[in-house]
């Protein structure tokens, strides 16, 4: 969720995906990274989603079938590993554009 924030108010990154217009007067353009940042998180939120959906189809309705099981447990690996990723890339972008001070 936090992250969700900070691409979306902070860092402008969902409106300036598809354009290398500024972001923001502090950092300019969006990074390859901050791309990649939008992505993973979308792509989260739809695992998370849909692991949200089976689990609650699973409290309602007995399980006769693999095929939610797996589609579940999917769902909810996919997802752990993309918002496991997210302090991963932002790590990777201040590495990248980060220059070492003059000293």
């Amino acid at each position: 969720l936090m992250e969700t924030i900070q691409l979306s108010r902070c860092e402008n990154a969902f409106a300036h995906l598809f354009d290398t217009e500024p972001a923001n007067d502090l950092y300019g353009p969006l990074t390859t990274v901050q791309r990649m940042r939008v992505v993973a998180l979308c792509m989260a939120w739809c695992f998370g989603i849909t692991f949200v959906g089976v689990q609650g189809y699973l409290l309602v309705r007995t399980n006769r079938s693999h095929t939610v099981a797996l589609v579940s447990y999917s769902a909810e690996v996919f997802g752990l590993c993309l918002a496991f990723l997210m302090p991963s890339l932002g790590g990777i972008d201040w590495l990248i554009w980060t220059t070492p001070s003059d000293d």
